[in-house]
């Protein structure tokens, strides 16, 4: 009997510890930092409602940028030295509420989520490359 209940014990306890890793490990994965700006609001015009709300995105992530380097007390001229794509993939989240369309015509108002680490380093890197 001792022989039969010593394997389900064992695996039981290995259930529950495997349980506990995976909890653990999606917790701090989940807690990854980030810097939320939030309250941008883009009004943009052009050909077609579709290119407006392409180029309002744009815009959206270039704001909020700009509004976090305000809130991190870094110089705005740092924007200069990141490209639109960098801050695409900076970006974790975002949020668009209120969104507005009309034929060329585009209005919202975006929360967005950069990563903390894909930031920080960003910066890092563009301070050791061009000092400001």
């Amino acid at each position: 009997m001792y022989c039969n209940t010593l394997p389900l014990k064992i695996l039981s306890r290995l259930k529950i510890t495997l349980c506990l890793i995976l909890f653990f490990l999606q917790s701090s994965l989940a807690n990854d930092a980030k810097y939320i700006i939030d309250n941008i609001i883009i009004n943009e015009e052009a050909e077609s409602a579709s290119e407006a709300r392409k180029l309002a995105n744009i815009n959206a992530n270039r704001q909020a940028f700009l509004k976090l380097l305000k809130n991190l007390k870094i110089s705005e001229s740092f924007s200069n030295y990141i490209d639109d794509e960098q801050l695409d993939e900076a970006i974790d989240a975002k949020k668009i509420t209120n969104e507005k369309i009309a034929n060329n015509w585009y209005k919202a108002n975006f929360q967005i989520e950069f990563s903390k680490n894909y930031i920080d380093n960003l910066l890092e890197i563009v301070t050791q490359r061009s000092p400001i």
